[in-house]
């Protein structure tokens, strides 16, 4: 079984990976961890307003620390699946999360992807986007949104 965990760094996506661990079996599956950097989101409001010199130190110093995380998730993602059994690797890109989920779904052939569900609703859900709702509708293979229970959310903030 080949299984792609698309992941941020969110509590939606670890109980992504977490219900990798729980739901199959690790004898021969194959998972690719990846993870999208979107680091144009994270730009500060202000930099159209800076110099540009200063300005270009800010978009870098963003991506950097954007690229760096996201570098540690997937290590510490992988790490996890490796540790249960798993046969796992790990990819960061940047780009749409959308766009480069299906690229890589398109190019590895998955049997399914695996993600979690921020549970954005109303004018968020809107303005924001529903990453696992495009991928669930655009994807050739089966599509698993894992969302948390309201018991995890709350055990997760104590």
């Amino acid at each position: 079984m080949r299984i792609l965990l698309a992941i941020d760094d969110s509590a939606c996506s670890n109980a992504a990976a977490q219900a990798v661990i729980d739901r199959s079996k690790s004898e021969g599956a194959e998972v690719l961890v990846l993870h999208v950097v979107e680091w144009p989101k994270s730009l500060s409001a202000s930099i159209p307003f800076a110099d540009a010199a200063d300005a270009a130190r800010q978009v870098v110093t963003v991506r950097d620390e954007c690229r760096r995380r996201g570098t540690q998730l997937v290590e510490e993602t992988v790490a996890r699946l490796r540790a249960a059994g798993f046969i796992a690797r790990g990819d960061m890109r940047e780009g749409d999360a959308r766009a480069v989920i299906l690229d890589v779904e398109a190019a590895w052939q998955p049997d399914v992807i695996v993600l979690g569900s921020h549970g954005r609703r109303g004018v968020d859900r809107w303005l924001l986007g529903s990453v696992s709702e495009a991928v669930a509708r655009q994807a050739t293979c089966s599509v698993d949104i894992v969302r948390q229970t309201s018991a995890r959310r709350v055990n997760r903030s104590a």
